[in-house]
């Protein structure tokens, strides 16, 4: 029987991390529940997904049951001394409680083994903090010294993303009718809604968070790459950054990566939106994480 490592990470899929990252690790991957109205065969509804959000259906998801946390637990548990749960921000899902009850079905001896950590992020911002979080593991931290870390890790990492069409965070209920309104009239106009996580929030997403583009979302998001790396070499800092998208075209994704190489930005991953925050974002989002 091979010796259990130290410390393991449990993650939800919301963190958007890579396969081959999570495999690497050993990271055990809680899913949610996606379904669409229009076909609640959940074995089906991450098949062809943003095809189907093009076609007009309307998808649906729920947090990840404390079963399926437990069973991510044990698996987990058989493979390190100590777990480190992280999931995304407590403010737009009931995955930190499903979490957190999960423990409690644990054996009394397993309980003192897990320990949960509420993000404050979502989606790629989520990921870069596990990512980190990883690098702590690594460096051979101790559980408790990375868990004192990650208050000021989330913190530090920021979140931004432009969507095509607010529609699918208005029908998500992820922001207001008037804010909604606003950004449709300046869809019209050629902008793209910009949104960011704040307080474990989504903020900006109306009429003062769009950008506009006459040469397209890419540039767009570029744009405001440029910026932030303007502000961190004047703090003397080194950005890096991680990316996913919702389906974009390969066209896009080479003239995104060709954009980051001539900024002197390196990813440390690029990956595609899960159906769960696919269903917010809606087709052809690009959402950006950097630290």
């Amino acid at each position: 029987m091979s010796e259990k490592r130290p410390v393991g990470l449990v993650v939800g899929e919301t963190a958007e991390l890579p396969l081959s990252f999570r495999e690497k690790h050993s990271i055990e991957e809680a899913l949610f529940d996606v379904y669409f109205l229009e076909d609640e065969d959940r074995d089906k509804a991450r098949k062809d997904f943003f095809q189907k959000m093009r076609k007009g259906w309307h998808p649906k998801t729920a947090q990840p049951s404390v079963g399926t946390y437990l069973r991510a637990y044990k698996k987990a548990l058989k493979n390190f001394e100590e777990i480190i749960v992280i999931t995304m921000t407590s403010e737009l899902s009931g995955a930190f409680d499903s979490a957190n009850r999960a423990v409690g079905h644990l054996e009394e001896d397993e309980q003192k083994r897990a320990s949960v950590f509420d993000s404050r992020l979502v989606s790629i911002g989520e990921g870069l903090f596990c990512w980190k979080t990883q690098e702590l593991i690594d460096q051979g931290l101790s559980a408790e010294r990375i868990r004192a870390a990650l208050y000021s890790l989330k913190d530090e990492i920021q979140l931004f993303g432009l969507l095509k069409n607010v529609r699918w965070l208005e029908e998500g209920g992820r922001i207001s009718p008037s804010k909604a309104k606003a950004a449709k009239m300046a869809q019209k106009l050629g902008g793209f809604t910009a949104v960011t996580i704040e307080h474990g929030k989504v903020e900006k997403a109306g009429a003062l968070g769009m950008k506009f583009s006459s040469k397209g979302m890419v540039p767009a998001v570029l744009k405001e790459l440029e910026k932030v790396t303007i502000t961190k070499s004047v703090e003397g800092n080194l950005m890096q950054v991680a990316i996913t998208h919702a389906d974009i075209e390969t066209r896009e994704l080479e003239e995104l990566k060709n954009g980051l190489a001539h900024l002197g930005i390196r990813a440390l991953f690029v990956s595609q939106i899960t159906p769960v925050l696919g269903t917010y974002a809606g087709p052809g989002a690009i959402l950006v994480a950097y630290i």
